[in-house]
């Protein structure tokens, strides 16, 4: 790490090590398994594995203590701001206030993650300032925990159920697929704003953005061997149009909350295989799977499931108000995708009843 003292790291409470040989570990996290080559290293086991693996979401990143001098420029945008204290319908009215479909259902949600737990563990030796690395380092924790409980596992097995009603499933997965292409589709725009408004980070951000491009065409290319055309008898949901104006609310807010976006949105780049793929092999449609399988290939070979990390070393703090705001709307963006997958869920059964 390129920082001015070693960071201290320490592993996540569900992370699981199994031996694979003498010079070989598998590392498992409920949402992440990978491999590390120990070649001789001197020091104790799991910290080598640390050292070579933090920037995937195994492990705390420990704070750096900072002095006054450091963060002058922090503590003087503290002045007149108040704790955040929304919860997800007014948040979201914030971020979007025409999203009026989605607003209504988030009234009876609450937020539930621990801010000050983030807060205590990213504490910088300065009052009111966090460690932005630190912070980041618990974020992440929530936000694959908080994706392992709405994944698109169960819409995917609805999916295979129906796949002896040929046109039903083909409409299913377009539905899905959509629902990618407008996130793709919009993303480098969004991703412009932090190129523009967080100067600290513009150049890596740019880069970012250029990383992204064509993707978009990619999941187009799916969606049309599916048979389909965006805005053609298949819909954008609300929920979907949400999560993109949460991105862009993000990447204008502060470096941890545009970091916190790219590390929800890029969370399944690391594994090799397409959900999608499995499910269409042996359809007729099996090849609107090679784009999308494409599209993670360049994700992985990329490095996109810890692009996130990256963009959080310089500055390396933030107040303890862009700390909270960052949790919330990563969290308010976890809800919005459950509300997705339930839309998405009421939809295929809505057209798998019986007519009349």
């Amino acid at each position: 790490m390129s920082q001015k003292e070693p960071r201290r790291l320490s592993p996540y409470e569900q992370l699981r090590l199994e031996a694979h040989g003498e010079q070989s570990v598998a590392v498992h996290t409920p949402w992440l398994s990978l491999e590390c080559e120990l070649q001789g290293s001197s020091t104790s086991p799991l910290k080598a594995i640390l050292s070579s693996l933090y920037r995937y979401p195994i492990c705390y990143i420990h704070p750096r203590k900072l002095s006054w001098r450091d963060t002058r420029s922090v503590l003087s945008s503290l002045l007149g701001i108040g704790s955040l204290n929304l919860q997800p319908s007014a948040l979201a009215k914030k971020v979007s206030p025409s999203n009026s479909r989605v607003l209504d259902a988030l009234e009876n949600k609450r937020f539930t993650w621990d801010c000050d737990e983030v807060i205590r563990f990213s504490r910088s030796g300065v009052p009111r300032v966090s460690d932005t690395l630190a912070a980041f380092s618990v974020l992440r924790r929530n936000i694959h925990e908080s994706l392992l409980q709405t994944t698109e596992k169960n819409f995917i097995q609805k999916l295979e159920h129906y796949k002896s009603r040929p046109e039903l499933f083909r409409r299913g997965v377009a539905l899905l697929v959509l629902q990618n292409y407008h996130v793709t589709s919009n993303c480098r725009d969004a991703l412009k704003i932090a190129v523009n408004r967080l100067p600290s980070v513009s150049l890596k951000a740019s880069a970012y953005v250029e990383s992204e491009s064509g993707h978009d065409k990619l999941v187009l290319k799916s969606l049309n061997l599916l048979g389909y055309m965006p805005s053609e008898k298949i819909v954008v949901f609300p929920e979907t149009e949400l999560l993109v104006d949460i991105l862009k609310f993000s990447c204008a807010r502060s470096i941890l909350s545009f970091a916190s976006m790219i590390e929800f949105f890029e969370a399944g780049s690391s594994t090799k295989r397409h959900p999608l793929a499995n499910l269409l092999e042996g359809t007729p449609w099996a090849g609107a799977a090679e784009p999308l399988q494409m599209h993670r290939n360049i994700n992985v070979d990329g490095g996109h499931s810890s692009a996130a990390l990256s963009f959080l070393f310089e500055p390396e703090y933030a107040s303890v108000f862009a700390v909270c705001e960052a949790v919330r709307l990563v969290e308010l963006a976890v809800l919005v995708r459950s509300l997705l997958l339930e839309r998405l869920k009421a939809e295929l059964e809505l057209l798998a009843a019986p007519s009349g």
